[in-house]
């Protein structure tokens, strides 16, 4: 799939979106490929003035977040609300690298 599929514009100023969807078997493999990181030097080169987020699947169910978290500057944790247990978020938080967690968003709270 061209990288071009992968790019969402959101509509938000200085961001753009990598989604890469579902995890598949060999996901991880491609994540913390020399061709991933060629890429996200290129992107890094092509939008400096651009946040870009790469969205990629839970690290607790695919390896996919532990491949890729070498590769980038920061990594932002998202936790479901009335989902995630802080059990799992303490498991998540011994795979990544103390230094590259920018924080966390809360996603699917209710607004009451």
């Amino acid at each position: 799939m061209p990288v071009s599929e992968l790019i969402t514009w959101p509509g938000i100023e200085k961001m753009t979106l990598i989604s890469g969807g579902r995890s598949f078997q060999e996901s991880a493999e491609m994540l913390g490929s020399p061709r991933m990181k060629e890429l996200i030097a290129d992107m890094k080169g092509r939008y400096p003035e651009r946040y870009i987020v790469f969205d990629i699947p839970a690290i607790l169910t695919a390896a996919d977040a532990l491949a890729f978290a070498p590769l980038v500057d920061q990594v932002i944790v998202v936790v479901k609300a009335g989902k995630t247990s802080m059990n799992d978020i303490k498991r998540a938080l011994k795979f990544l690298p103390k230094e590259k967690i920018l924080g966390f968003v809360l996603n699917r709270c209710s607004s009451r």
